[in-house]
């Protein structure tokens, strides 16, 4: 009885082993064309966590092969369509930086610039991420001038002066409305010397008006 235990216990390690080995073979065997088109297939179907998988996969079974650099662009292409605009970010920089040459870099750059851009927050608080959206646009169009996306470049960069116009404006009304008329004033002025000022040049001529009227009848209720 012992040695049919034995037996049994042998045969059912031996079972378990092929399934190990038979599910690694099973993944080497998957070629860098399946896996590519999986991976796309996932991809093209919106479901970018599988993707995202698939073409890591191919980063690390595959590595110094032709799909590399679509896969790793990919990646970013999946976390970017996920809003992880962060994580789009350190997966377009690795591109970037390790693919030097590739056809990718230039939809990368620009892909960099969208995320800051998408990751600052409302005019009234910090512009850091906007700031840096700016100056990867302003990069962008030194060094792709003729680009597709030039011109969309172009109108990104107005849209990180208007955030901070609008910061600026919302402080100056702050004060306004606090009854600080000279302070007030002095930040209508500073967004008149701001760059695409006019794009809230009504709202900023209005609320000087306003200001200057104030400050009048203050200054002539002193007299």
């Amino acid at each position: 009885m012992k040695k049919l235990l034995m037996i049994l216990m042998g045969t059912t390690l031996l079972m378990t082993g092929c399934i190990h080995k038979n599910k690694s073979d099973v993944t080497k065997e998957k070629s860098l064309s399946e896996l590519y088109q999986q991976a796309m297939t996932y991809y093209k179907d919106k479901k970018y966590s599988k993707a995202i998988n698939e073409f890591k996969i191919i980063m690390f079974q595959f590595p110094g092969s032709k799909r590399m650099e679509e896969a790793q662009f990919y990646i970013g292409e999946s976390y970017f369509k996920m809003k992880r605009y962060s994580e789009a970010i350190n997966e377009y920089s690795f591109l970037v930086n390790s693919f030097v040459g590739s056809k990718y870099v230039q939809d990368a750059k620009y892909k960099i610039a969208l995320c800051y851009y998408y990751l600052s927050p409302p005019p009234s608080l910090d512009q850091s991420d906007t700031k840096k959206a700016e100056e990867m646009f302003n990069e962008y169009l030194e060094l792709y001038p003729d680009s597709p996306q030039a011109d969309s470049a172009k109108s990104m960069i107005k849209e990180c002066h208007l955030k901070y116009l609008k910061k600026v404006l919302n402080t100056a009304k702050l004060y306004y409305k606090m009854g600080e008329y000279r302070s007030s004033l002095i930040y209508l002025q500073r967004a008149q010397n701001m760059k695409d000022h006019n794009l809230l040049e009504k709202e900023i001529e209005d609320l000087l008006s306003k200001v200057n009227k104030k400050l009048k009848i203050n200054q002539f209720k002193k007299h």
